[in-house]
């Protein structure tokens, strides 16, 4: 016989059944008890009815202020540890004790460079402690005492600890908009200087006869909006062969917004009458969209109303079947 067939056999007992022709063991089944020598301090498990001479997981969990010593049993000093289950070892008890006090302080590395919070006043051995540190306006946080840069950062206590936080000057980068062709568009950017982890706002306007048609970034979006961490160029593409466009006034754009700046109302004006599908909307700087509406066939002129709209840059888009062209548009 197998060994390890020979070995399962001795530990159940088999009973035969004629309907299957075999054999089966009877798993012989054990009371597990695991509980706390004082569950003010702790709680400890399980209690199930388990097999015997099986490895079973037993377990201790500390209350806070409080943490877990030994197995009375002489099992070592692992709250979690795995156990053998026979006739003669079936309870277990974990004890507990009172856990040492500790302070957890979080400090700055220069006065007025920021400042750390603490999720606590009053820790106790085994205890996480979890500090976040923020930057002053002008200032960006960098790392720990301990050289994380988890922000925040989680520390187990098990002694007075004193971390703390490294805070430097935001960088400055340039930020630059070019265009592949000046002939066909250009680009504006809201500011050439940029502190580290701002967004730039770069957007695109074509010529009479060109439209935008891609960012050197890969994106198509316009307005396009990047997190500024270095000197950066993008350059926008514009396509197109410059003939078989009505242009409006001097601009020689397919639409023009007057007043620009504006306040209280905005005239839009088409330099052909929109066919079916024509759509236009408006979004702030920040990318989101202030108002979308789509124009009847035949519109030549159409009025929005800004008086809601706060003080700012705004980028007005407009949609048909040649294109998307964008402008700009300055709300006082």
């Amino acid at each position: 016989m197998n060994d390890s067939v020979g070995e399962y056999l001795h530990y159940f007992t088999p009973f035969y059944a004629p309907e299957f022709g075999m054999f089966f063991p009877i798993v012989d089944y054990v009371e597990l008890i695991v509980t706390s020598a004082d569950t003010t301090m702790g709680t400890a498990g399980p209690v199930a009815h388990v097999a015997r001479n099986t490895s079973q997981t037993i377990w201790a969990t500390r209350r806070r202020g409080y943490k877990f010593s030994h197995w009375q049993e002489d099992l070592g000093i692992h709250a979690t540890r795995s156990v053998y289950i026979t006739r003669d070892t079936t309870r277990f008890t974990a004890v507990f004790q009172p856990a040492a006090r500790y302070t957890v302080q979080g400090m700055s590395d220069a006065e007025g460079a920021g400042y750390v919070t603490l999720d606590d006043s009053v820790y106790y051995e085994g205890d996480t402690a979890v500090l976040e540190a923020f930057a002053a306006e002008g200032m960006k946080f960098r790392y720990w005492s301990n050289g994380s840069t988890e922000n925040p950062l989680r520390i187990a206590v098990e002694s007075d600890t004193v971390v703390m936080a490294h805070f430097t000057e935001l960088e400055r980068y340039r930020v630059i908009g070019v265009s592949n062709d000046r002939t066909k568009g250009y680009v504006e950017v809201d500011d050439s200087i940029h502190l580290e982890d701002d967004t730039a706002t770069l957007a695109a306007f074509a010529e009479a006869g060109y439209e935008f048609s891609s960012w050197s970034t890969g994106g198509t979006e316009n307005p396009l909006r990047i997190v500024v961490e270095s000197d950066t160029v993008v350059m926008a593409f514009f396509a197109g062969n410059g003939v078989g466009v009505t242009s409006v006034g001097d601009e020689g754009r397919p639409f023009t917004l007057s007043p620009n700046p504006a306040r209280g109302r905005v005239t839009v004006e088409l330099a052909e009458s929109a066919a079916h599908g024509v759509m236009l909307k408006v979004q702030d700087a920040a990318g989101r969209e202030v108002l979308r509406c789509e124009l009847a066939a035949g519109t030549r002129t159409l009025t929005i109303d800004v008086a809601e709209l706060p003080s700012g840059t705004y980028f007005v888009t407009l949609t048909t079947a040649k294109g998307t062209s964008t402008q700009k548009l300055v709300i006082n």
